[in-house]
């Protein structure tokens, strides 16, 4: 804008402007930056200032500069009034808005501190009621520990005097239930086990003495089978001394019957008499064996049982 009024004022005055006398004779050019009028190179030498231009232009060039520093100001001022007016007004408003969200969510975390605060406050009278509770319980369970300690000890000491008739209850199942006779070779333990350990006489028994019995029996099973397998050798060995004892006794009186002797009334006495000696104290020994082998079980069982029932009844206990 400034530079259109500077050439309005400068179109203006060259109008006005009084030429020399061979004006017609001389050529004006003028620049296409400055506006200025230059005499070409073939102008004459001597050379006239332009007349100064009259107020009324530099009144336009001065609004002209004027409208200039206003547009200036006026942008300034703009600028000025949005940095330090309506950019705080928005960041203002932006707080506002912040704050008041804020605001809204601290009011609704209180309200669910508070409820939480009710809420732990009667967890912790829920808290010391069972504490209470459990305290009585335990005072409780203290008393029914001494009593059950007191009828423990009533019960052991019962169970002590019981033992030893529990003992012979089952050193007598044993030789009523698994006789050597009938059991196989090896088989008293498994028979104890399956047989006697059930029975009804041995219920109060203790499942520890119940091991402890059946480790006993297992450990001497060998030696018990092994004892009665002698003791049934001795037997035959015995049966055989009496048959061979019948046969000489037997031949020994067929020869003395065969003698002159026998003819005699009084030798054939002693002769018959001293035959039935010896016929029976042949019979009554194959009687006592027959005995002893009927019961040759009970009797090698019985002292085996009874050396496992010291065991048993002995302090350690150790098979």
């Amino acid at each position: 804008m400034h530079k259109k009024s500077f050439k309005r004022t400068a179109l203006r005055a060259t109008t006005q402007l009084k030429l020399p006398q061979n004006a017609s004779t001389t050529r004006f050019s003028m620049t296409k930056n400055t506006g200025r009028l230059r005499r070409p190179h073939q102008a004459t030498s001597t050379t006239k200032r332009w007349p100064a231009p009259s107020p009324q232009s530099r009144i336009d060039i001065l609004l002209a500069r004027l409208a200039s520093a206003s547009q200036l100001g006026l942008l300034l001022l703009a600028i000025f009034g949005y940095f330090y007016t309506v950019l705080p007004v928005y960041q203002k408003s932006l707080l506002d808005e912040e704050i008041a969200k804020k605001t809204l969510a601290l009011n609704t975390m209180e309200s669910d501190l508070r409820a939480k605060d009710v809420e732990l406050q009667e967890k912790n009278r829920s808290l010391a009621k069972l504490n209470e509770s459990v305290a009585k319980v335990q005072k409780d369970l203290g008393k029914s520990k001494a009593e059950i300690g007191n009828l423990r000890g009533k019960v052991t000491t019962q169970y002590s005097e019981l033992r030893p008739r529990l003992a012979q209850d089952f050193q007598w199942l044993v030789a009523s239930l698994c006789k050597l006779s009938t059991v196989p070779e090896g088989g008293l333990a498994d028979c104890v086990e399956s047989k006697v350990m059930p029975t009804a006489n041995l219920v109060a028994l203790a499942e520890v003495d119940r091991r402890q019995l059946l480790a006993l029996i297992r450990h001497d099973n060998d030696a018990i089978h092994s004892s009665w397998r002698t003791f049934m050798q001795g037997i035959q060995r015995r049966k055989t001394e009496v048959q061979q004892m019948t046969t000489d006794a037997t031949a020994k009186c067929e020869q003395q019957r065969a003698s002159e002797d026998y003819k005699d009334r009084m030798k054939k006495i002693s002769i018959d008499y001293q035959c039935s000696v010896d016929a029976n104290r042949a019979s009554s020994e194959l009687i006592k064996i027959q005995i002893d082998e009927m019961f040759s079980g009970e009797k090698v069982l019985a002292s085996a049982l009874a050396a496992v029932a010291r065991k048993f009844l002995s302090p350690t206990g150790a098979p």
